[in-house]
Parts: C-alpha cells; sequence; structure tokens
C-alpha cells in the first residue's frame, strides 16, 4: 500500500488521532487478509478524499501492528484516556487483521468496522459514522 490516498503511522500519530476525524486500519504484512483488502481501503479511501461524500475532512491511515503493536497494545485509546477517565484498551479493538477503526472528533470512542472486505460496504460504513459529525 504505496498509495498517496493513505498514511502509513506510528503509536505517536495514533495517540493523536483520538482529536481527529481519522479511519485507520491496522495490518500485518503476512496476512493475506489484509493484502486482499488493502487496494479496497485505498479506492475507497482515495474516493472518499476527492469526492463530497465526507461532510468533515477525515485522514485515512494505516497501522503496522506487528512492527507497532507492543508500543499501542497497553495504550488507552479514546478521548476520556487523556481526561482521566477510563477507555477502551487498543488492544482490545484489534481482534483480527485488518481491523478497521474509525475516529470522530465529537465521539468519545472509536468504531470498529465490522464489515466485510468490500468497497461499498466499507464506504457506507464510513460515510454513515462522519455524517454525524456534522449533525
Amino acid at each position: 500500500m504505496t498509495d498517496a490516498a493513505t498514511k502509513l503511522i506510528t503509536p505517536a500519530y495514533l495517540a493523536d488521532a483520538v482529536y481527529s476525524n481519522c479511519v485507520v486500519v491496522v495490518f500485518a504484512d503476512w496476512c493475506g487478509h489484509c493484502t486482499k483488502f488493502a487496494p479496497i481501503y485505498e479506492q475507497v479511501a482515495r474516493e472518499l478524499k476527492g469526492g463530497s461524500e465526507l461532510p468533515v475532512n477525515v485522514h485515512f491511515c494505516r497501522l503496522n501492528y506487528p512492527k507497532h503493536g507492543e508500543a499501542v497494545t497497553k495504550e488507552r485509546i479514546g478521548k476520556e484516556s487523556r481526561l482521566g477517565g477510563e477507555s477502551t484498551l487498543f488492544a482490545d479493538l484489534v481482534k483480527e487483521f485488518p481491523t478497521v477503526v474509525m475516529y470522530r472528533k465529537s465521539a468519545s470512542e472509536p468504531l470498529v468496522y465490522t464489515g466485510g472486505p468490500d468497497a461499498e460496504a466499507l464506504r457506507a460504513a464510513i460515510t454513515t459514522f462522519f455524517a454525524e459529525e456534522s449533525a
């Protein structure tokens, strides 16, 4: 995945993602499902970044979990963690590869995409999730 529509991120970037509108696909280089999903994610990112379906600017990112997993496994991902409250452990979000996690500025917790590797389903989930940001 080298398309400019997505950005390969580090754990430091992920920690700040909870304050922005961001979609992160968590992948593993050795994962066959990730390899098949990569062009679907790139296509959806490219189309949504270039279109008018999203009411807000959304960053599309990728996180290599085997490379950075140890650094983020025990991280609490959610706005409450910065405010001293409880939030979701990042490791609890990643049950399989690939995992797509969506962060919205107005949401206190991220949303994990549970649909299949289908461009239309992914696009619909992302546009629905971020439509609430402008409401």
